[in-house]
C-alpha cells in the first residue's frame, strides 16, 4: 500500500491549474488549497497499476453551482512529451469531488493540466469564472474625490488632450504622477510642454475619456471596459499605465475563443501581455497548433 507523498505546489495561471509528478512518484497532491474563481480547491493524482486517477475536490458545498472543467494529461517517455489524454469538458458540481480515470502514464514524468471553462452556472444563471479586476476597490469614494471632481468640472485644468472626435481638459500634475511618459513630456522641452496640448491621434474621444478617467482613479464599468479595452491596451502600454494594462489583459483572457485567437495572440505579442499570450498558446496547442491556423505558420 502506497503512502501519500508530501504536498506539491501547483502552478496556477488564470483558468489553468498544473501539477507535475516525477517518474517515480505514484501520488501527488496540491500542497495548499488553491483558488480559481471565488472558490477553493484541492487536486490529487494517484497512479496505480496501469491507471492514473485525477481527483478535483471543491472545498465549498453548493448544490446549484456547476463548473465546466477539462483534463489534459501529458507524459514524457524517454523525455519526449506525449499527450495521453485530452478530455472534453465535463460538468463538475460544486458539492463533491470529481475523478477522471485515465489508462497509462504511470511509468514516466507526468504533467496534469486542469482547465476551467470560461463560464460557470449558478442558480440558473451563467457567470464568468474570472471577473476582471475593478480599477479601484473604493471606486465610489474615488469618483467623489476632489481630484476626480476637478477633472469632471474642469477646475484649474492646464493641459488639453486631443483625440479623434474631441478633446479633454486635464491637469499636468495628475497625468505626470500616474504616467512616466507624461512626466517626461511635461518636464522636458518637448512640444507638449510648450503648447500645453497632447495629441492622441489613434484613440477615439470616448476611449480617451475612459483612459483619462482611469488615470484619475474614476471607476470604469465592465461594459465600458469591454467596449474600449483594445484602445485602452494601446494607450496604457504607450503611456506606461500598468494597472490599467493589467485590467485590460485580464478582461481579454476571460473571453479568448477560436474566433479571436489570432487577434489576441498578436495583441499579446505587440503589447507585452504575458498572461494573455500563455492562454492563447495553450488554446492553440489544444486546437492542433499551426495546422489549424495557416496564417501563423506563414508569419512565423
Amino acid at each position: 500500500m502506497s503512502t501519500l507523498a508530501p504536498g506539491k505546489d501547483v502552478e496556477i495561471e488564470e483558468r489553468f491549474v498544473l501539477l507535475e509528478l516525477g517518474p517515480n512518484e505514484q501520488t501527488g497532491k496540491s500542497k495548499k488549497d488553491f483558488v480559481v474563481g471565488m472558490w477553493r480547491w484541492q487536486l490529487l493524482v494517484l497512479r496505480s497499476g496501469k491507471e492514473t486517477l485525477v481527483t478535483l475536490s471543491p472545498l465549498h458545498i453548493l448544490n446549484e453551482v456547476v463548473f465546466s472543467v477539462s483534463l489534459k494529461l501529458t507524459y514524457f517517455p524517454q523525455g519526449r512529451p506525449v499527450v495521453l489524454h485530452n478530455l472534453k469538458e465535463v460538468d463538475v458540481p460544486l458539492k463533491h469531488p470529481y475523478t477522471w480515470t485515465v489508462m497509462g502514464g504511470c511509468e514516466s514524468r507526468c504533467l496534469v493540466e486542469i482547465k476551467f471553462g470560461v463560464n460557470y452556472k449558478a442558480y440558473g444563471r451563467t457567470h464568468y469564472i474570472l471577473r476582471p479586476r475593478r480599477m479601484s476597490t473604493t471606486s465610489v469614494e474615488q469618483a467623489q474625490s476632489s481630484v476626480a471632481r476637478m477633472l469632471r468640472e474642469d477646475i484649474l485644468t492646464d493641459i488639453t488632450i486631443n483625440a479623434v472626435g474631441g478633446s479633454i481638459r486635464a491637469h499636468r500634475a495628475v497625468l505626470a504622477a500616474r504616467s512616466p511618459v507624461f512626466m517626461s513630456m511635461f518636464t522636458h522641452d518637448l512640444r507638449e510642454k510648450e503648447l500645453s496640448t497632447v495629441d492622441i491621434s489613434d484613440m477615439s474621444i470616448e476611449a480617451c475619456q475612459a483612459f483619462v478617467g482611469c488615470v484619475y482613479g474614476v471607476a470604469m464599468s465592465e461594459e465600458e471596459l469591454l467596449v474600449h479595452r483594445s484602445e485602452l491596451v494601446v494607450a496604457s502600454d504607450k503611456y506606461g499605465v500598468e494597472n490599467l494594462k493589467k485590467v485590460c489583459e485580464e478582461s481579454m483572457i476571460v473571453d479568448v475563443s477560436t474566433e479571436n485567437l489570432l487577434e489576441r495572440l498578436q495583441m499579446a505579442h505587440t503589447y507585452s501581455l504575458p498572461a494573455l499570450k500563455r492562454t492563447c498558446v495553450r488554446l492553440l496547442v489544444d486546437l492542433g497548433g499551426c495546422t489549424r491556423f495557416p496564417m501563423i505558420s506563414r508569419s512565423s
